[in-house]
């Protein structure tokens, strides 16, 4: 890899093309944050009801073996404007 110069590559989920220059090797692109209906911006969705107060870990796992938090360690999105739900990760875009 050269010293100086421009590392480049493309998004696998939306196909946007980033570049940096070097020595950088990873992006996180930000296509989850965009609304797949309307192309509008996504926010994170906060409910109105903290999870605690309507979520039984005992009744979601009877078995007691899933951690506490693990049913909600994922952030959802919603968008303002068409009022779209989704729970998409940030994707990591390698460099050459």
């Amino acid at each position: 890899m050269p010293e100086t110069g421009w590392a480049r590559g493309v998004c696998p989920e939306c196909g946007r093309a980033w570049s940096r220059r070097y020595p950088e090797d990873l992006v996180i692109c930000d296509c989850h944050r965009r609304c797949p209906v309307c192309g509008g911006d996504m926010t994170p969705y906060v409910p109105d009801l903290n999870p605690a107060t309507y979520r039984s870990e005992e009744v979601d796992d009877p078995s007691g073996s899933a951690l506490n938090h693990e049913a909600t360690a994922r952030t959802r999105y919603r968008c303002e404007r068409c009022m779209v739900y989704g729970d998409r990760v940030p994707v990591e875009v390698e460099l050459e």
